[in-house]
């Protein structure tokens, strides 16, 4: 009797071994797919960090150039009210010399 409770020992713990050995496996397998997920999501976010940094930029440069556009028609609206302000005090000057 003794020896076989030793043998159904023996047996539980190899089958105990078996299913943890299966398990770890199991957990192995995982983790590969998991590491890979993570890779994964990392590029990713690289990709979106590397997205975000180029609209940012382009954003940025178009604001720019919107800035200067508007600027330089500034410029162009204040010289032509100068130019149209000039113009019209010249024809004033003229018309007040005619009446004196």
């Amino acid at each position: 009797h003794k020896s076989h409770t030793v043998k159904e020992i023996s047996t539980v713990a190899k089958t105990h071994q078996m299913e943890m050995t299966g398990t770890l496996e199991n957990a192995k397998e995982v983790m590969t797919k998991l590491t890979g997920a993570i890779d994964e999501n990392n590029k990713m976010i690289e990709q979106v960090e590397i997205f975000k940094r180029n609209a940012f930029l382009s954003i940025n440069q178009t604001f720019e150039i919107l800035h200067q556009t508007l600027e330089e028609r500034k410029k162009t609206l204040l010289s032509e009210l100068e130019a149209i302000s000039l113009s019209k005090t010249t024809a004033l000057t003229l018309q007040k010399e005619q009446f004196e």
